[in-house]
């Protein structure tokens, strides 16, 4: 939507009355991950309620993607390492809870192990990757800020980060970039996901 002023912005709406359900949880889960991530330099794209429906803030800039594709080309794989190591890190920073199975969490990803051990967010975000993160400076700080800007798919039970980051890699490498990456590492392998955690990520993702 372009407003009076020139202003766009984004706007969902629910077609039924079923659908205020969804839109609702998206407000919900806005809030809850501005929370969980406040301390990082992720920040949630600005979302207002408008009676029924959502306004989102329409934004420019860099993704997260076209940044990593940019050091590829330039075969610079010191600086992409260290930027996924970037990423990989903020994520787990913020995922301080201790995983509990639940009866969602089957229904949603299928029979999977218990993940003795593993991290979570209070509210996991599942599509956290990188071309839905456009980089930014905060005006005030100068540092770099990291903007979410579809965070519809997030779930206030129990994921493991693990696999919130195996989803990041696994779009990433697909297609023409898998060759390529292969020269420079397994990123897989590199951040502590190893084949056996692939393969139980990948029928999650499947189920």
């Amino acid at each position: 939507v372009v407003d009076e002023n020139g202003k766009r912005y984004a706007r969902k709406s629910p077609l039924t009355e079923k659908c205020k359900t969804h839109i609702n949880a998206m407000y919900e889960n806005y809030l809850g991950l501005t929370e969980e991530f406040c301390d990082t330099n992720i920040r949630m794209n600005r979302c207002e309620k408008d009676g029924d429906a959502l306004e989102f803030e329409y934004v420019e800039g860099k993704t997260y993607e076209v940044y990593l594709d940019e050091l590829l080309e330039k075969d610079d794989a010191e600086s992409f390492i260290d930027a996924v190591r970037k990423y990989v890190d903020v994520l787990k920073s913020a995922a301080v809870e201790d995983f509990v199975m639940t009866d969602a969490f089957r229904k949603m990803f299928g029979d999977t192990p218990n993940f003795a051990g593993a991290k979570c967010l209070k509210i996991s975000d599942v599509d956290m990757i990188f071309p839905n993160l456009v980089i930014h400076k905060n005006e005030t700080t100068g540092e770099e800020e990291w903007e979410v800007l579809d965070y519809e798919w997030s779930y206030s039970i129990p994921i493991p980060i693990d696999f919130v980051i195996y989803r990041a890699f696994h779009y990433y490498e697909a297609g023409q970039r898998h060759m390529r990456l292969k020269e420079i590492c397994n990123l897989f392998r590199m951040f502590g996901i190893n084949k056996e955690a692939c393969k139980t990520f990948e029928a999650m993702e499947a189920h």
